[in-house]
């Protein structure tokens, strides 16, 4: 993982700047222990020291800050200071910094499930740069865009780019982000059910991270590895996988890893029909994103904890869970992966409650936008959620149409399965977990 390395306080020749880099060096420390509501503030009290009179500086500290946002999911928030930072670099005139920012966008708009835009951004990061000695930002690049053609639906493009980042980190020894191409590698065949490459790939990631003794990074592995074995029907090997990620986090104080390997640990209980247990474990990873500033991992423990309750045939108590966060899902990324699914649980809850009509607009709003985000998985889900419907109503012509839309099939899935699946974002820890 690369971490933002502290400027040089003796370069500081003004008071009011030498005031803003300490803070922004206070900013990068709470940035590398995995602190971001922390870093955050820092940054935004470095800008307020230093106002506009150092561009250069101005520019580098706005970058920060939209990473802090983004590695804490707030998505939104990062981009008013990537939008200063880029007005910043064009008068300063630096393709470099531009390209540089325009990944950050490419990070940003991604995860607010607007991969269009997203690829369009990694694509000018990555022209820009790859004639240029910044070998590791073209790589990144290349990871981002893998990550997008996934999510949109190309998946021979998104295994093409991902295995150019691949050689990329190969020919310039950079292990770091060779682990993190073979980790998308290995999820995009996940997706793909093809469970012998994911492995193949997630252990090659896996071997490299052991090698170099990058211990926090062999975390995200074991969670993935985790996840193909779970869906394999390997409970015990994947419940090992889980708790592996869950001892490399807490020793690392990785709190956002250690949430999202309760998720995990939590699902399989509820599998298991151990309700408590399996509520324990989400508690547990939603009071852990909360502290951290991870909206995504809150979300998604509110999600499952809903989801538990519908388990329990208690639908009120589900639906006053999920209601409230699909609202703050659709308000982060309302064409994102997470309303697709907390529009198809709250349907679902809706159907329980024989509150028909509300249902059908949730269960349809929810498959539709799978459909259209390249989530077989979740649209197939939402169909079987709509045939369930079509039989109360006694529609039973309807019911078994979209029982056959439903079908399993092979084609692409970008949806992991119900765990907390994590995507090694281009070159940081930034991480898409996907339920």
């Amino acid at each position: 993982m690369q971490r933002a390395i502290p400027p040089a306080l003796t370069h500081a020749g003004h008071s009011a700047l030498s005031g803003a880099l300490q803070h922004e060096a206070v900013g990068d420390l709470h940035l590398a222990a995995d602190n971001f509501s922390g870093a955050a503030e820092a940054y935004i009290a470095a800008l307020r020291e230093m106002g506009p009179a150092y561009p250069r500086e101005r520019c580098r500290v706005l970058c920060r800050l939209a990473e802090s946002n983004i590695r804490r999911s707030d998505y939104q928030t990062a981009l008013p200071p990537l939008r200063e930072a880029r007005e910043i670099a064009r008068i300063l005139g630096d393709a470099r910094v531009l390209a540089g920012i325009a990944a950050r966008f490419a990070d940003a708009y991604t995860e607010l499930g607007q991969y269009r835009r997203g690829r369009r951004f990694a694509q000018y990061s990555y022209r820009v740069l790859r004639d240029t000695d910044d070998h590791r930002t073209v790589g990144q690049a290349a990871v981002r865009l893998g990550i997008c053609c996934a999510r949109l639906g190309r998946v021979p493009e998104a295994i093409e780019w991902l295995h150019n980042a691949v050689a990329t980190f190969r020919r310039i020894d950079d292990s770091d982000g060779q682990a993190v191409a073979l980790n998308n590698l290995g999820i995009v065949y996940k997706n793909l059910r093809d469970w012998r490459e994911a492995t193949r790939f997630l252990e090659q990631a896996l071997r490299l991270d052991e090698r170099e003794g990058l211990f926090s990074r062999m975390r995200a592995h074991h969670q993935n590895l985790g996840l193909i074995r779970y869906r394999l029907g390997q409970w015990d090997l994947a419940e090992e996988d889980f708790r592996q990620s869950l001892r490399i986090s807490r020793e690392t104080g990785h709190h956002q890893g250690e949430a999202a390997a309760m998720l995990a640990l939590g699902m399989m209980c509820r599998r298991r029909r151990q309700f408590e247990r399996s509520e324990e474990h989400f508690r547990q990873a939603m009071g852990l994103s909360t502290d951290v500033g991870a909206r995504r991992g809150t979300m998604l423990a509110r999600e499952f904890l809903g989801e538990l309750e519908l388990d329990r045939g208690n639908p009120e108590r589900a639906l006053a869970l999920l209601a409230p966060t699909l609202e703050e899902a659709r308000r982060i990324a309302p064409e994102g992966d997470l309303v697709a699914e907390l529009e198809i649980r709250t349907g679902q809850a809706m159907l329980q409650l024989q509150r028909i009509e509300e249902a059908e607009k949730h269960l349809t709003r929810g498959a539709a936008l799978a459909e259209k985000l390249g989530d077989r998985v979740e649209r197939a889900y939402g169909e079987r959620s709509l045939a369930r419907l079509d039989a109360v109503r006694g529609d039973h012509a309807a019911m078994a149409t979209r029982l056959r839309a439903a079908a399993p099939s092979r084609r692409p899935a970008t949806r992991a399965s119900r765990g907390s699946a994590e995507c090694c974002g281009a070159g940081s820890s930034t991480s898409c977990r996907s339920s």
